[in-house]
């Protein structure tokens, strides 16, 4: 039954919503927060180049204090958020330093708000 409910959470991540698509955002990358975890770091594939990236919960609340992006080059470029996002919600477009970049992981701390049966979903995207 797990295997189902997270298949099914893959299944709806993975499909971007009108809205979504309007405006160009594509989802980078998930993850599902852990019982004890208070920082996650998502591996970014493929070369494609980005101007801006923005979180998202998907189910829960969480408390978003911090998002480290790691590009291709070697930089990186710390974005302070400190805010509650509430299930459903997403942070501002936050736009990434210099050109469009090419990205390779994004680090998130963060804190659950909420204990409950389901864990909070995440989830990056950019354009």
């Amino acid at each position: 039954m797990k295997r189902l409910i997270g298949l099914s959470a893959i299944a709806m991540l993975a499909l971007p919503t009108g809205a979504m698509a309007q405006r160009g955002w594509e989802t980078i990358g998930f993850r599902t927060v852990g019982a004890g975890s208070d920082r996650d770091s998502i591996q970014v594939r493929g070369n494609e180049r980005h101007r801006q990236i923005r979180i998202c919960s998907i189910n829960r609340p969480i408390g978003l204090q911090n998002v480290r992006v790691r590009f291709n080059n070697g930089a990186r470029q710390d974005i302070q958020t400190r805010q509650i996002l509430r299930g459903g919600a997403c942070t501002v477009a936050k736009d990434l330093r210099g050109r469009n970049r090419n990205l390779r992981s994004v680090d998130l701390t963060y804190t659950k708000l909420q204990r409950g049966v389901l864990p909070p979903l995440v989830r990056v995207q950019a354009r």
